[in-house]
This record gives structure tokens, C-alpha cells and sequence, in this order.
């Protein structure tokens, strides 16, 4: 296992910080859901476990409880979605590094046999899983606080190793959305001026 970089731990130290010191405000400014969340609950529901018995014998497994791992899960609103939305789980995990987002995710939704929350950084929890383990990684806004090529590379490939073969990582980084890209268009250009 590799060291961290140091702008992903001051990265790390900087969110947790603020995280834990506005949990309650960043919880109660987000109430509603996000409309990418019915895109993911649709994206649990649609695949299809298929069992290799041997090369010649591949039968489909309509009974697969999903295995999800959600990295930086911050309030748990896309768990509650989930939950709330009825869409079949075998088992859940979130992790963030906020330990005040944590404790609202579980007000919002208490933990269960099928359910855990652990406070931990992507990259560190990422790399003590088993291969191939997780049916869904999904990723909520978490790419955009990786600050260097290095560190989303290293995440990127435990991601790639912790996935079972066939299941999905579902990443939704709004720092790409239209909406941003409209709202700060001078900045993003002044900016990329500078490449050119």
C-alpha cells in the first residue's frame, strides 16, 4: 500500500473539518432527493446476477441481493432513496470521512443486520476490501474532492478490483453538470485559457 499524497491528505483533513463542523446545515439543505437517484435505483434493479457454473453453463440468478458500496455517503440520502423507494439490497456499506455525516445518516436511516457505516477515506477503506466483493460502487459527488491524477488513479483502480466481474461503478460528479458548467462558463474559460 502506497502513502497518500500529501494535497489528498490535506484534502481529507480540510473536508473532514468542515463536514463535521456544518454536518447539521449541509443535512437540512439537502432535503429533497437528487434526480439522479431514480437513475441509479433503476441501474440496482436492471442487472442481472448470472452464476458460471463452467464454461458451457451460465444460468441467470433472478434472487441476487445486491451488494452496494457507496464511497463518501455523506447524510445517507441516497440509502434512504433507495430504502424508501423499495429497491432490493442484500447489503449496503457507506463511507465517509465525516463522522457528524455519519451520525446524520444514521438518524435518517438506522443501521440494520444489512447496513453499515464506516468513517474511513476512499482510498484507505478501498484498499482493504476483497476483490471482487461489491456488485455497485457508487460514487455521489466524491470524484470532485480528489485533488490530484495520481490519487483518482489509485482509487479508480481499487475500484476496478473490488468490483465483481460484470457489476458497475454508477459516478455522479456534479462538477461537470451542465448546471455548473452554465453558472461559472467566464471562470472555466478564463481558466482554461491558460492550457491553450
Amino acid at each position: 500500500m502506497n502513502t497518500l499524497s500529501h494535497r489528498y491528505q490535506e484534502t481529507l483533513q480540510q473536508l473532514r473539518e468542515c463536514y463535521d463542523t456544518h454536518a447539521e446545515k449541509f443535512s437540512s439543505t439537502r432535503k429533497k432527493h437528487r434526480p439522479e437517484f431514480e437513475r441509479i435505483a433503476q441501474k440496482i434493479e436492471n442487472n442481472t446476477w448470472w452464476t458460471i457454473h463452467n464454461k458451457d453453463q451460465i444460468t441467470k440468478s433472478p434472487n441476487h441481493q445486491h451488494t452496494i458500496l457507496e464511497l463518501w455517503c455523506g447524510d445517507g440520502r441516497l440509502y434512504s432513496y433507495l430504502k424508501d423507494h423499495g429497491i432490493s439490497i442484500g447489503s449496503y456499506t457507506g463511507v465517509d470521512i465525516s463522522e457528524q455525516l455519519l451520525l446524520k445518516a444514521e438518524q435518517h436511516s438506522p443501521s440494520t443486520k444489512k447496513t453499515q457505516r464506516i468513517l474511513d477515506d476512499m482510498l484507505h477503506y478501498l484498499e482493504s476490501c476483497p476483490s471482487e466483493s461489491v456488485d455497485s460502487i457508487i460514487c455521489v459527488a466524491s470524484f470532485q474532492h480528489i485533488p490530484d491524477r495520481i490519487t483518482r488513479d489509485r482509487v479508480l483502480r481499487q475500484i476496478y478490483r473490488v468490483l465483481r466481474y460484470g457489476w458497475s461503478l454508477i459516478s455522479i460528479d456534479r462538477s461537470r453538470s451542465r448546471r455548473m458548467l452554465q453558472t461559472h462558463r467566464k471562470a472555466i474559460l478564463k481558466s482554461g485559457r491558460r492550457f491553450l
